[in-house]
């Protein structure tokens, strides 16, 4: 019997409107945003049960300035007394949210694939939601082990691209197929979006972390 036809095709990213539109956001979003500092805060928690009973291990603080569209970490503290060495020595410690991942995840360099999911709502805005993964030859994400290992993880994740102005207010994503002789066995984090003035201007930026 004659084969059914194949189901379309989601189109290729640099063919869908709406990622093209949020890439364009992305670039005028780091053309256009002023430097600036922020102080960073990072709480940070422990659990030794197999059912996660979370304590309180520390917090960081960092000044970030954003200089020219790149990160700088100045003054980082542990517990409000200057830290004595690299906060990834001690646990797990994040970098790259104000700027770098969301240029990361839409640059054409990463080449990450995406396919359309359903519409959903983030923060009371309707959004439109993207799975995506990157391959590990086109990341940038390097996890850091406290013993000094390093991975340059692949990833997967979804993001959600706000239906009115093509801005990306979520970003989820996981590191896959971490070998087993890396100490960490599990990489996550979500950043969350949302307007802020600096200035005369308001500029998408994270408000959250995790």
């Amino acid at each position: 019997p004659a084969a059914a036809p194949a189901p379309a095709s989601k189109p290729p990213a640099e063919d869908d409107p709406i990622l093209g539109a949020a890439r364009d956001q992305a670039a005028a979003l780091a053309s256009k945003l002023p430097d600036f500092v922020v102080e960073q805060a990072t709480t940070r928690l422990v659990s030794t049960t197999n059912e996660a009973s979370w304590m309180t291990l520390d917090e960081i603080t960092a000044e970030v300035a954003s200089v020219k569209g790149k990160e700088e970490y100045r003054n980082i503290k542990v517990n409000g007394a200057p830290a004595r060495q690299a906060p990834e020595k001690s646990g797990q410690w994040s970098t790259g949210e104000f700027v770098t991942t969301l240029q990361a995840l839409l640059s054409p360099a990463t080449n990450a694939t995406f396919t359309r999911g359903a519409d959903d709502r983030v923060s009371g805005r309707p959004v439109y939601l993207y799975d995506y993964s990157v391959e590990q030859e086109n990341s940038n994400w390097i996890l850091v082990s406290p013993d000094g290992s390093q991975f340059k993880a692949p990833y997967k994740g979804q993001n959600a691209i706000d239906r009115e102005t093509r801005r990306v207010l979520k970003i989820e994503q996981r590191a896959v197929s971490i070998p087993k002789t890396f100490p960490q066995d599990k990489a996550e984090t979500t950043i969350e979006f949302g307007f802020i003035r600096i200035d005369a201007g308001i500029f998408l930026l994270p408000l959250r972390s995790e």
